[in-house]
């Protein structure tokens, strides 16, 4: 497809990409994309993953070329453009006017919201697909999974199993912010995970409703913002066990990844509750995406309470609990945040 095109041009739009959204766009893929298509791509911050897309747009006519790309961990409406002219500028050409330019944009722009409509809709039908597959799912009353997790009481939670193809996965369920089912988590006896349904900006919550509005307001709630589900039951569970003769009422709120926690934050930070946001240490990995994440968090959310909890290197919440105990857990927060503001002596 972008075989004429010079190379010192690619590789600008590649330096750009890279400069602007933190990309890492592969030459040989730039190089040979279909026009219209949408393509994912590494980012800096996560070169392992695929959170960063970018397609290309191309005017025949006008030999005009438009690089579109974003980032997900900048959110999923921040796009950038990179533009081309595939005109020779030694040769003689009409130079565009402003209103040229501006029609050329339009056009481009109407290009772009096209494909987003066709895209919300291809993810809404994959949306109601998963939602009817996990609704015909058995319930769930103990995996291995859990229990390897050392949590016991899994039928508080409402989790489905799917045994179907001689598989046992447990099946967790994520909701938007008017509290309805998008879709659902796997997870293997082995823990290996897989998203049924596109994730961005969902959740899985527990409660999912207020059980009672005159007990619980702002003043003795909280969320309990975690990345996994065993990191957040095993949390919960800790709390509820230690402090059961108190009036309070935390929620588990799982966005089951680093990079959907802002989105969460964002979704329900109308409910005026403070978050008890427990970090994954990654000291073992180049980047300590649960520690960076969490300070850009703060930064970025300044209406949002947020009170980070720290654990031993390279261990979450459950490993902690796991590896010290419920009471040093419990310990270990009301230190690091003003737990018992909310609970009550």
């Amino acid at each position: 497809m972008l075989h004429n095109v010079p190379n010192d041009k690619l590789q600008s739009a590649i330096d750009e990409a890279h400069a602007t959204a933190g990309l890492l766009i592969r030459y040989d893929r730039l190089i040979n994309a279909v026009p219209d298509r949408k393509y994912r791509s590494r980012t800096v911050a996560k070169p392992k993953g695929i959170n960063g897309w970018w397609l290309v747009k191309c005017d025949g006519v006008v030999e005009f070329i438009t690089i579109v790309y974003g980032n997900f961990e900048l959110g999923d409406k921040v796009k950038f453009k990179y533009h081309i002219n595939l005109k020779d500028k030694d040769h003689s050409i009409k130079k565009l006017t402003p209103a040229e330019r501006a029609e050329l944009q339009s056009q481009m722009n109407a290009r772009i919201e096209a494909d987003r409509a066709k895209y919300e809709q291809s993810k809404q039908q994959k949306s109601d697909y998963y939602v009817n597959e996990f609704n015909q799912l058995a319930w769930c009353a103990g995996h291995p999974y859990i229990t390897r997790k050392g949590i016991s009481n899994l039928s508080w939670y409402n989790f489905r199993q799917d045994t179907r193809f001689n598989r046992n996965l447990l099946c967790v369920p994520f909701v938007n912010d008017r509290e309805l089912l998008q879709g659902y988590q796997s997870i293997a006896p082995d823990g290996t995970k897989r998203f049924c349904g596109s994730i961005g900006g969902y959740f899985w919550q527990y409660p999912i409703t207020n059980p009672n509005d005159l007990l619980f307001d702002v003043n003795n709630s909280f969320f309990i913002l975690c990345e996994g589900v065993a990191t957040g039951i095993s949390a919960y569970e800790a709390l509820i066990n230690h402090f059961d003769n108190q009036i309070y009422l935390p929620i588990i709120l799982c966005a089951f990844n680093v990079g959907n926690l802002d989105k969460v934050i964002k979704i329900t930070i109308n409910k005026r509750l403070p978050y008890f946001l427990l970090i994954d240490n990654d000291s073992t990995k180049p980047r300590n995406a649960g520690i960076e994440t969490a300070k850009q968090l703060i930064i970025d959310n300044p209406d949002a309470v947020i009170y980070p909890v720290t654990f031993d290197n390279g261990t979450d919440a459950n490993d902690y609990i796991l590896a010290n105990g419920s009471i040093s857990f419990i310990n270990l927060i009301c230190k690091q945040t003003p737990l018992m503001n909310f609970i009550g002596n």
